[in-house]
């Protein structure tokens, strides 16, 4: 039963309050959002995400929040490209001694793909990019760091697994 419990708090959708919209046609909830430099940047699942500001279309921010909330700042960016190429979502993370299966959700929000993880995958990660790589990188560093492997069934489903 615990592991129950564990797996469905890893996976559970953020408490969910801003909206963020990319280029891609992605839509990201996020506990909130906003803008730091040219990132923007979203914290769920006890974790905090970054996409380039300029795949981002717009912001929506939940209207339940104190007006004296420091975290918003996010405002609607450009138009979208005619013709946007398909591009591997990019992203930076912060981790201290994070529970892996939240680094998993916020990777799997990232890439929007689907993960099956075995029963027994489970660890820490403490993790620092601060520019932008693409999701499977990430992946592929967190992976590595708990000795674990994935792989693919067909093109939106990575099983992650200890070999």
């Amino acid at each position: 039963m615990a592991l129950l419990a564990c797996i469905l708090l890893a996976w559970a959708a953020p408490a969910a309050a801003d909206t963020l919209y990319l280029k891609s046609g992605k839509v990201v909830r996020a506990e909130k959002i906003w803008e730091e430099g040219d990132l923007i940047k979203c914290r769920m699942y006890g974790a905090v995400i970054g996409y380039p500001l300029a795949d981002a279309l717009k912001i929506e921010k939940d209207d339940q929040r104190p007006p004296d909330d420091p975290l918003d700042g996010g405002r609607p960016t450009g138009a979208p490209a005619e013709s946007p190429e398909e591009e591997t979502a990019r992203i930076t993370a912060d981790f201290f001694e994070a529970d892996l299966g939240r680094v998993l959700g916020m990777i799997r929000e990232a890439s929007d793909m689907n993960f099956a993880v075995d029963p027994d995958v489970s660890g820490k990660v403490t993790l620092t990019i601060q520019e932008p790589l693409p999701w499977d990188e990430v992946l592929r560093v967190v992976l590595k760091m708990n000795g674990l492997a994935r792989e693919d069934f067909g093109p939106r489903i990575i099983r992650i697994y200890r070999p």
